[in-house]
């Protein structure tokens, strides 16, 4: 139309062309659809293989960093549940387990169990975390002392390490047992605290016979006889101090069946006057029934036990139940004494219970007197000095008893409120005699020009008597006059 000069505008609306050629759009616009939805699905394919091809690549990425991850934790827990958490030594289960997979009945080797002694006071005082870096340096000195001895060690819990030495047997004067008791020479130090500690060392060594989880038992009895002795000791275990144990169990067993069933009874040991002979008082004393353990059998285990403030109270109240007895059946009474232990300085009740059973039986305070000892003047100052405010509120007379043993001293008299000192019978047994007896007649007088009596223990003898009426004791108890007595033949007793 351009050749000839016409304009589409010229033309009709519904002029038909002829001879007009067929664009590309018209001559595949019907395939169009299908070859654009070949091309885009093409491409959506490329694309979901190439975005495939990268997660896959990630998830193999994601799945090799959770496979190291589960293989660290499980080394991790692996590693947990054989050292312990706090020192990376090998806990308890796992030091034992070495100890009886390792080791044969006729190999030669010692075990060792070592506590750190007073090591509670140290997080009592002064927290747990100074008390677990202190613990650390200790495991850690130990860790290379075990290391350079090549032997094993592990910790067997709380302030416990258990150490293995194959090869030889041990003693307290080994060598390598001397080492380990001088790693506590030097104080261990945390946050600006320093401390001096000591170790107490039980040894079980090989015999051919006991397996080693019995050797373990029997290191941990002779530790344990160790801080018995005094702590800062070492002792290698024998035969009798299973057997001591053994009793010791004994001893609990028949003492938790006493408190529930009436096991226990009282003896009273009179106390007579040096100058007229008359019965002036007595003591009570504590006995077991039905078994075989006397005082110094039991004693040391029930203050070990920690039943020092249950036993005492007991006492007290079947010594105030006696008195009552005593008076109502008409007959004179005396004050009664009851030893008083320096575990019972925390028992804060003590006192109040003590007037409750005096109010409820109507018994006087003045027939009831108190024997502490000198341990109980070395505990802390504020407590007992309250305690004996107490008791002197009370009208209730203080004894000082075993005067003459441990860290006697006569310069407790003179700020101690006790109204009477007993001498021990360890120091009538040394000093009266030819030659010495004057020491004895020097400490009567100096107890007397302090404005106290005293009263000798242990008086065995008359010659013993004489001697000491002649320098003028006051009181006098021990088997010359009289043995400990049932209640109704001591409140029947004369002297003679």
């Amino acid at each position: 139309m351009k050749k000839f000069g016409i304009s589409a505008k010229q033309l009709p609306s519904d002029t038909v062309f002829y001879g007009k050629p067929v664009t590309f759009f018209e001559l595949y616009k019907n395939m169009l659809p299908v070859v654009l939805f070949m091309t885009v699905s093409l491409v959506s394919f490329i694309i979901s293989a190439i975005l495939a091809l990268k997660n896959e690549k990630r998830q193999v990425k994601i799945l090799r960093s959770s496979k190291e991850q589960l293989l660290c934790s499980q080394n991790k827990l692996v590693y947990l549940a054989n050292h312990d958490e706090l020192l990376g030594l090998l806990n308890r289960r796992s030091i034992v387990e070495y100890l009886s997979s390792n080791l044969k009945k006729d190999q030669i080797y010692s075990v060792l169990m070592i506590d750190i002694d007073g090591f509670k006071d140290i997080n009592e005082n002064y927290g747990h975390q100074v008390g677990d870096k202190i613990l650390i340096d200790i495991s850690e000195a130990l860790a290379r002392y075990a290391e350079k001895n090549n032997m094993i060690l592990g910790r067997y819990g709380g302030d416990e390490f258990l150490m293995l030495y194959n090869g030889k047997k041990l003693d307290n004067v080994s060598l390598v047992v001397k080492g380990i008791v001088t790693l506590f020479n030097k104080p261990f130090s945390a946050e600006n605290v320093n401390v001096i500690l000591s170790a107490s060392i039980g040894i079980s060594n090989s015999d051919g016979d006991t397996t080693p989880e019995q050797h373990i038992i029997n290191a941990e009895i002779a530790m344990y006889e160790a801080k018995a002795r005094g702590k800062n000791m070492v002792f290698v275990y024998a035969e009798d101090m299973k057997n001591k144990l053994i009793i010791e169990s004994t001893i609990k067993a028949a003492f938790l069946e006493a408190f529930d069933s009436d096991g226990f009874y009282l003896m009273y040991q009179p106390k007579v006057s040096a100058s007229t002979k008359e019965v002036i008082g007595y003591e009570a004393l504590i006995r077991l029934r039905d078994y075989p353990y006397g005082p110094a059998a039991f004693i040391p285990v029930i203050e070990k036990s920690g039943w020092t403030i249950r036993l005492g109270r007991l006492i007290t109240k079947l010594v105030v139940e006696q008195l009552y007895r005593w008076k109502s059946m008409g007959r004179e009474i005396h004050p009664v004494s009851i030893n008083f232990s320096s575990r019972q300085i925390h028992d804060q009740g003590y006192c109040d219970y003590l007037q409750a059973l005096l109010f409820q039986y109507k018994v006087d305070p003045r027939y009831i007197q108190i024997e502490i000892t000198e341990t109980l003047l070395l505990e802390e100052s504020s407590r007992t000095s309250e305690l004996f405010d107490k008791f002197r509120r009370m009208n209730i007379k203080l004894l000082l008893d075993d005067f003459g043993t441990g860290y006697s001293s006569l310069a407790y008299l003179t700020y101690v409120p006790v109204d009477d000192v007993k001498l021990d019978k360890s120091l009538v047994d040394t000093y009266l005699c030819a030659g010495k007896e004057a020491f004895i007649k020097d400490v009567i007088q100096l107890v007397h020009d302090m404005g106290k009596t005293i009263t000798i223990e242990g008086v065995e003898h008359e010659w013993q008597y004489l001697k000491l009426a002649e320098f003028k004791a006051d009181t006098i108890q021990g088997y010359y006059f009289s043995k400990p007595l049932k209640p109704d033949e001591a409140i029947r007793y004369r002297a003679k």
